[in-house]
């Protein structure tokens, strides 16, 4: 039986099983000529690459599954990354998540005239009226040969005859449904904007036109959108931006957005389109592919990063060639942080990419709580689909300009692993390090001291994780300084109850940790990260920076009751740091021990102060203390030392 050739419509098709089919004999073509293997699979990651009814996310996935299902050699992998130059950016990056590491590069480097454009496999032949992809100049004219120049009409044929006729004329790709059904699916796709004529919200009553509208706004922050407002209820027009602008938690950029009477097309909104799609195109050719994010993450940083860097940019001439990353661990959040450097010569930022509903209800949480008190970091959402992220604008870093300032974690580690040796960088110094911690305390306070009148949610989860763990025959046996075993279970539900007390009665932060402060020059800190912004405990915020510090850098170089004294004296006296350095010599060497010591001193000081307005005592400290080392015993990456020894010198105080 002669061999079936791969179907070229079975790759490119929306029909999952006839992909499936496609791989298969794609599969045994390959095995009875291995000398076209590369041929073979050039031709089919054409066939996908050109697919215009697939979804970016969906192209992906084919070509990553192709190359996973057919063996290549070492010599077919270069040959398949030598001749990607006139492919799609994700079609690129897709290829390039699956190659070996040392071919990547190659991908981006071939030039298009060393290039040939694949042959096709036996049956696929490119589609003539497909334009090539070349990699795009700086300067950033309208891009006729963008993927994502297409745009979704709703409404009547009647009512966008004229719309679907000028945008055919400037190359558009027209896309026409009747109804609001499965946009979330649709906004997916290689789409540049979205046109909404008036029969879609005419016959709604008010209260559903309003739903609409939110609909629409919630889909993307990228996008161009034009409504016809003329059909809509007048109390919901008088509302329009104020429900565009809190679904966009803030102020959108408005040549995205037009309103007014009819759907029709303006040369105006055919230009705003152009510079969509622009976007679009330029921030998918970027180099960037992270294993730690998906696909629809990934294209979100990548655009969002290049229109932040855009709008920081007098001149708009600019692409991204490449987008360096770097991730790292939060706190109570499990979104993912990552540190941006772009390479065009300016600033770095921090990025937080999450789920649009959980991002959304961050930004509120600092309108609400935080942009009166720092409103340094400037963040700005935004968000296409059911993918978000945060931008964290920062300050250039004074050592390296163009990079992003540090993190207090960051620099803390620096001056530690300085005692170490230094290898010709430089080691911050002590006293900045010292500086910048006090600032974040005082900062924390004029904060913390302010009254809030909504409900928060407690701490008692604390103490119940602690429980949960004892139950599972997880065990602490520590004693405290006379040598009395604590029932640490108890300990922990005895401070809860103080701490439940207050747990509402300031405005705090929620979620202060070393990484989430960056330093401006060393000594001026900036606070992000704002999911948990609200109603708390006055100490909630300070004594989460003192552990943070404590229980990060402090080496525990002595036995635990002598570091249990020391605790006891740091935290239950008004000893000065003088006398401290006096007594506890021994245990004062270290850089991150005595930014310990100080924070300590400074922290419970503030907390005296801050509880003191409140009529309550010091024992409400005491508690807070307790509940935060505790939830720091039950972490990997704390000292443990150190959290037992706190909890040694503290349980007096409440048992007492």
């Amino acid at each position: 039986m002669a061999q079936r050739a791969p179907n070229p419509d079975a790759f490119a098709g929306s029909d999952v099983g006839g992909f499936e089919h496609a791989i298969r004999d794609l599969g045994l073509a390959c095995q009875k000529d291995g000398s076209k293997v590369a041929q073979l699979v050039l031709g089919a990651i054409s066939a996908i690459d050109k697919a215009i009814a697939l979804t970016e996310r969906e192209r992906g996935r084919r070509i990553e599954t192709l190359l996973r299902s057919v063996p290549l050699s070492r010599a077919d992998c270069e040959t398949v990354a030598a001749r990607l130059v006139n492919f799609r950016p994700a079609s690129k990056n897709a290829v390039m998540s699956v190659m070996p590491p040392d071919l990547r590069p190659t991908i981006y480097r071939a030039k298009a005239a060393d290039a040939p454009p694949p042959a096709p496999a036996s049956g696929i032949s490119p589609l003539a009226s497909e334009p090539s992809l070349a990699t795009p100049t700086r300067e950033t004219p309208p891009i006729r040969n963008s993927p994502y120049r297409a745009v979704l009409l709703l409404g009547s044929e009647e009512e966008h005859a004229p719309n679907t006729s000028l945008l055919k004329q400037h190359g558009i790709i027209v896309l026409r449904q009747e109804r609001l059904d499965g946009l979330e699916e649709i906004v997916q796709s290689d789409l540049a904007g979205v046109v909404v004529a008036g029969s879609v919200l005419r016959t709604l009553e008010a209260p559903d036109q309003e739903k609409s509208l939110v609909r629409l706004f919630r889909l993307s922050s990228l996008l161009f959108l034009r409504i016809d407002a003329e059909v809509l209820d007048v109390t919901v027009s008088r509302r329009l931006h104020d429900l565009r602008r809190d679904a966009c938690c803030g102020d959108s950029d408005a040549s995205d957005f037009c309103q007014g009477s009819g759907c029709r097309l303006s040369q105006a909104d055919i230009a705003a389109i152009e510079r969509v799609a622009n976007l679009l195109e330029v921030a998918a050719s970027t180099r960037f592919h992270p294993r730690q994010i998906g696909s629809t993450e990934s294209f979100l940083v990548r655009v969002a990063a290049t229109k932040h860097v855009r709008g920081h940019r007098l001149d708009h001439g600019i692409k991204l060639d490449q987008i360096q990353t770097s991730f790292f661990a939060q706190g109570r959040s499990r979104a993912k942080v990552v540190m941006v450097r772009p390479d065009d010569g300016g600033a770095g930022f921090v990025m937080k990419v999450d789920e649009a509903e959980q991002l959304r209800r961050e930004m509120q949480h600092y309108y609400k709580y935080i942009s009166w008190w720092d409103g340094g970091a400037s963040p700005e959402l935004y968000f296409h689909g059911s993918a978000a992220a945060i931008i964290f604008s920062l300050v250039d870093s004074p050592d390296v300009p163009g990079s992003p300032a540090p993190t207090l974690d960051e620099q803390i580690e620096k001056a530690m692993n300085g005692e170490l040796g230094n290898w010709g960088k430089t080691v911050p110094r002590e006293e900045d390090l010292a500086v910048a911690i006090e600032r974040s305390i005082v900062k924390l306070a004029s904060l913390n001291q302010r009254q809030c009148t909504d409900e928060g949610h407690g701490y008692k989860w604390i103490a119940d994780t602690i429980e949960q763990l004892e139950n599972k025959g997880i065990t602490w046996r520590i004693h405290d300084l006379q040598g009395n075993p604590l029932d640490l279970p108890s300990l922990a539900s005895r401070a809860a109850a103080i701490v439940e007390q207050l747990q509402s009665a300031a405005l705090a932060h929620g979620d202060v940790h070393l990484k989430n402060i960056l330093l401006r020059d060393n000594r001026e800190p900036f606070l992000i990260d704002y999911e948990y912004s609200g109603p708390g405990h006055p100490c909630f915020d300070l004594v989460r920076l003192d552990a943070a510090v404590m229980f990060r850098c402090f080496r525990a170089v002595a036995p635990e009751p002598r570091v249990a004294a020391l605790v006891a004296a740091m935290s239950t006296t008004d000893a000065s740091y003088a006398k401290l350095e006096r007594e506890y010599r021994d245990l004062l060497t270290s850089v991150g021990n005595r930014l310990a010591a100080k924070t300590s001193i400074l922290v419970r000081q503030q907390c005296l102060d801050l509880l003191t307005k409140r009529g309550a005592g010091a024992d409400a400290y005491y508690a807070m203390k307790v509940l935060i080392t505790v939830s720091a015993l039950t972490l990997l990456d704390q000292q443990s030392a150190t959290c037992r020894a706190t909890l040694s010198a503290l349980a007096p105080m409440l048992l007492s």
